[in-house]
């Protein structure tokens, strides 16, 4: 997915707080002090600080200023509630910034203390315009897992940014058990009416047994893949300290449910650690042996349990030219050769995939990835598939041109996957949000149903492996507020409760 896009799943159904039922756990506008809120950062060594101020406001008279932050990670942070395993919880705020880019994205994330240590979950995203308040609100759900001792939820940004932000408005409340969604259970499995395998984005808390998402995965599904959680910012937060906690829960998940597993990505230009591309590891040799290493021990750890990995995401820019990365100004065009050959030596049965956006889309893209390939092929580089991510819209781009596009790359030789398919009800970066109504979505299943006829003509033809859609229902789709702040989006099968759409029964009819 594009740059921070794919940082997190938002889920934006919007919280019903006055139900009868819920429990409020936070309520706070700063009127009355800091309110159990208090830095991620170590503010005793002049790091981030945080404090109730009268200068910005949402309403009343204060607010809660977060600055002199280092580092995106650091932000306001609160513990959620005592008990709060296994609950389900909504929330909103309001955030604003004054100084700094035009637009900044803010994230609401957890961090969950248990006996094997800290698990992170970014779990909403807005994008905010400098000098306007946002709304972030959504609900979220804490895995029930009886080995958690600790919960905190907070507020931090992606991509490097550390701006200075101010909080306002703050409502947490743990939802009634009744309102939660249900999966449904006497509906087709939809992995048995389609011939390929099919697969979804999870995050750790959809995979927690007790949870209608996981209940929903086991009865559709085929493949999983982190929608986070493996990437190396999650996995490596300091170097050569590993954090395997999320990716060892999802891929026991799927060995105890006969799922096959995908890990997305290995090299990637977003998403990753601080340290990677600073200090003096980050020579052309010391950037290179980073690359092994973390390649390497990715894979040999999880060597017969993960059978494809995103090997090089998004290498090529929108004219089809290497992608001007720190990975290629600081080692050059051979870093995407190394990182193949460094991944078959670690695992010489897995599947190694070379992944990007837009390729169905954009002509230019489309024929760069194809004479990149091509290339790789001809030096002996051990590609094994093209991954096409396949964020389309509902008219755009045509049947003909995903089709023509699986052809061409399998004229190569390799499998094709669509690696993380949904399909946007907008056709614009800026069309305004609308109803989702009958008509729409019945547009929507009509497409769905003609391009995966084309899946499936291109699977009994044996160029394409696996399909693997990016989320499972509407709210937990990263579409939600992104590209335009306040739009929600409806591209997946199922739809905030949990049930299924006419896309869904237009596939599996």
């Amino acid at each position: 997915m594009k740059q921070f896009l794919a940082i997190v799943m938002a889920l934006v159904t919007v919280p019903v707080f006055a139900q009868a039922g819920n429990v409020t756990v936070i309520d706070t506008n700063f009127e009355n002090g800091i309110a159990g809120w208090g830095p991620r950062g170590d503010n005793r060594q002049g790091l981030e600080k945080l404090e109730v101020t009268t200068a910005v406001k949402h309403s009343g008279s204060s607010s809660l200023r977060v600055f002199n932050r280092t580092h995106e990670w650091q932000g306001a942070t609160c513990k959620l509630a005592a008990n709060a395993v296994g609950d389900m919880f909504g929330m909103e705020a309001w955030l604003y910034y004054k100084d700094g880019p035009a637009k900044v994205t803010f994230v609401f994330s957890t961090q969950k203390t248990s006996a094997q240590g800290q698990a992170y979950q970014n779990v909403l995203q807005v994008q905010a315009n400098k000098g306007e308040w946002v709304q972030i609100k959504g609900e979220f759900t804490i895995a029930k897992d009886p080995t958690i001792t600790d919960v905190q939820v907070y507020f931090e940004t992606p991509k490097n940014d550390t701006v200075e932000f101010y909080i306002d408005d703050i409502k947490f409340v743990k939802l009634d058990p009744s309102l939660r969604p249900k999966a449904e259970v006497n509906i087709p499995n939809l992995r048995d009416k389609v011939p390929f395998d099919i697969g979804a984005a999870v995050s750790v808390d959809d995979v927690d047994f007790s949870s209608e998402w996981a209940q929903l995965l086991m009865k559709h599904f085929s493949i999983i893949v982190a929608g986070n959680e493996m990437k190396r910012d999650t996995v490596e937060p300091s170097e050569g300290k590993y954090n395997w906690i999320p990716a060892d829960k999802i891929v026991d998940f799927a060995m105890n449910t006969g799922m096959r597993v995908r890990w997305h990505p290995l090299v990637w230009h977003s998403q990753n650690p601080d340290w990677l591309f600073k200090g003096a590891g980050a020579t052309k040799a010391g950037l290179d042996q980073r690359m092994k290493t973390y390649i390497q021990t990715v894979m040999r750890k999880y060597r017969g349990d993960v059978d494809s990995y995103d090997v090089v995401n998004e290498v090529l820019d929108e004219n089809g030219r290497l992608r001007n990365s720190e990975w290629l100004k600081i080692i050059g065009t051979e870093y995407i050769d190394n990182a193949f050959r460094y991944a078959r030596e670690a695992d010489p049965k897995a599947q190694l995939v070379i992944n990007d956006y837009n390729l169905a889309s954009n002509p230019r893209k489309r024929q760069g990835m194809y004479d990149l390939v091509k290339d790789l092929k001809a030096r002996g580089v051990p590609v094994d598939a093209i991954g096409m991510q396949m964020h389309i819209d509902i008219r755009n781009p045509s049947v003909s041109a995903i089709k023509e596009t699986i052809e061409l790359f399998a004229s190569l030789g390799i499998k094709v996957l669509v690696t993380e398919m949904d399909m946007s009800i907008y056709t614009s970066d800026t069309e305004s949000k609308k109803t989702v109504t009958t008509t729409i979505l019945q547009e929507q299943a009509t497409r769905y149903r003609a391009i995966f006829d084309v899946f499936k003509e291109e699977y009994q033809k044996k160029n394409l492996d696996a399909v693997v859609i990016w989320g499972t229902s509407d709210n937990l789709s990263w579409k939600n507020d992104f590209p335009v702040p306040g739009r929600t989006d409806a591209p997946l099968l199922f739809d905030s409760k949990l049930k299924r759409k006419p896309a869904f029964d237009a596939i599996v009819k």
